[in-house]
């Protein structure tokens, strides 16, 4: 895809009628906007018309309402500046153009050949962006270029006099296709503007950025390290290599490992040299199915990647832990759920902090309570053994549905501890550095903040 046509793209108001960006008024997509017709006329704008516009045969809505510029609708809309009213007609400002039935058509002719054209006059709207040729093509968007022997990033070809030049800039030593493109090029004598960060420039060189690298005089090269021992294909694809030589780029800040036959938990694809080989830990007793599953299988006989590690999970078939999502006691499948847990097991599997249920809620982080009738700053359900009650601090007087709503509420005469942290304050009225809601005593009460 050409630098011009990304511009068209990312451009939300249509500078040229060449681009068929749908504007922002709700017209149908395509530069015609066809939509729905008020009314048809004769084609030539001279017939009857339903639409109270007489002459007008496309969508009355259409006719001079700052939506942008209608052409081919048998007047002139007032939108335009420079537009044209006959069927099949083109002008520079036209952004839709309609035929004779008043439906939108893909692409707005090209405007009459304009005096001061110095390149061949088929250039002209062949809906390639020409630069260099003594005005603007029409083809072009915002950025172009008109000098003889000029340069920009959405030219599509660029002409010196009578001859075609390069539309990369000078010093770019590979293809202006490889400059245009959406791949980071290295290698290249300049910095490639699709290189978003990173990248290099010298011929032969190498970076993680790189897309494709670029050898002496343009040629491609391989772009992985040169101490990498698995294929191209491997250092550029998304996942984490491991055993390959150096660490993958597809690893990122995860800690893989380089040696043949190494394992990690990070691994996706694992290399004993040439031959791939299972990530998966030998002591690991649950399958690759479960390896890979991003979830934390316990019982498995090694700690699978999909943990959080430490306290929070365990490996002994049969055990359980908080942070377990599936349990297994050697080869079936078994309830996280601890025999403690007295909320069942629809409050453990609810992503919700459930608490006072007897154990800690698989739900909750760090803070949480276990006794029946507890609460505290993170619960989110609170359970008193036989029914679920408020988890409201005592002293909250701002409404129930302001406690854990991720927004830090102030003056409700207890502290919003669960979404203010230490950054709240309590007593009605009173405002501080993390309050998003205040709350004072009126009636109705406000909870506009005032300023700190």
């Amino acid at each position: 895809m050409s630098k011009s046509l990304i511009s068209c793209l990312a451009v939300l108001v249509v500078a040229a009628a060449g681009c068929s960006s749908k504007d922002n008024n709700g017209k149908p997509s395509g530069s015609g906007g066809g939509g729905d017709v008020a009314s048809i006329g004769d084609g030539n704008g001279g017939g009857d018309s339903e639409s109270g516009i007489p002459g007008w045969h496309c969508n009355a809505d259409y006719y001079g309402t700052d939506d942008g510029c209608d052409c081919g609708c048998g007047l002139v809309d007032p939108d335009c500046t420079d537009g044209c009213a006959a069927v099949g007609c083109g002008a520079a400002s036209c952004q839709y153009c309609y035929d004779e039935t008043g439906q939108g058509v893909d692409q707005c002719p090209a405007p009459p050949l304009p005096s001061g054209w110095t390149c061949d006059s088929a250039l002209w709207g062949d809906s390639g962006c020409d630069c260099g040729c003594g005005v603007e093509d029409f083809d072009c968007y915002a950025g172009s270029c008109t000098t003889p022997g000029c340069k920009a990033d959405v030219c599509d070809l660029c002409h010196n006099g009578a001859s075609v030049i390069s539309c990369a800039p000078d010093g770019w030593l590979c293809s202006q296709a490889e400059w245009q493109d959406t791949s980071c090029d290295c290698g290249c004598g300049l910095a490639d503007e699709s290189c978003y960060s990173g990248g290099c420039t010298v011929a032969d060189c190498k970076d993680n950025a790189c897309d494709v690298c670029h050898a002496a005089a343009g040629a491609v090269a391989g772009c992985a390290p040169r101490d990498w021992t698995c294929t191209e294909d491997e250092w550029q694809d998304y996942g984490c290599d491991c055993g390959c030589g150096v660490p993958d780029k597809g690893c990122g800040d995860a800690a893989s490992c380089t040696t043949a036959g190494c394992l990690a938990n990070s691994c996706d694809v694992c290399h004993n040299g040439a031959t791939p080989v299972s990530c998966v830990p030998p002591t690991f007793t649950c399958g690759e199915d479960a390896w890979f599953d991003y979830t934390c299988d316990c019982g498995c006989g090694a700690e699978d990647r999909g943990c959080t590690g430490g306290a929070g999970s365990c490996s002994t078939p049969g055990c359980l832990a908080p942070s377990c999502d599936i349990c297994h006691n050697n080869t079936t499948e078994v309830s996280c759920m601890p025999r403690e847990y007295t909320c069942g097991p629809e409050a453990w599997d609810d992503f919700s902090c459930d608490c006072g249920c007897g154990a800690v809620d698989h739900g909750c982080l760090a803070g949480s309570c276990t006794a029946a009738g507890c609460k505290a700053d993170v619960c989110e359900i609170c359970h008193d053994g036989v029914n679920v009650i408020s988890c409201l601090p005592t002293g909250w007087t701002c409404p129930e549905s302001y406690w854990v709503d991720n927004s830090c509420d102030c003056g409700c005469g207890a502290p919003d501890a669960h979404d203010c942290g230490a950054a709240g304050c309590s007593t009605p009225g009173c405002t501080a550095t993390g309050c998003q809601y205040c709350w004072d005593t009126s009636t109705p009460p406000t909870n506009i903040c005032p300023a700190p």
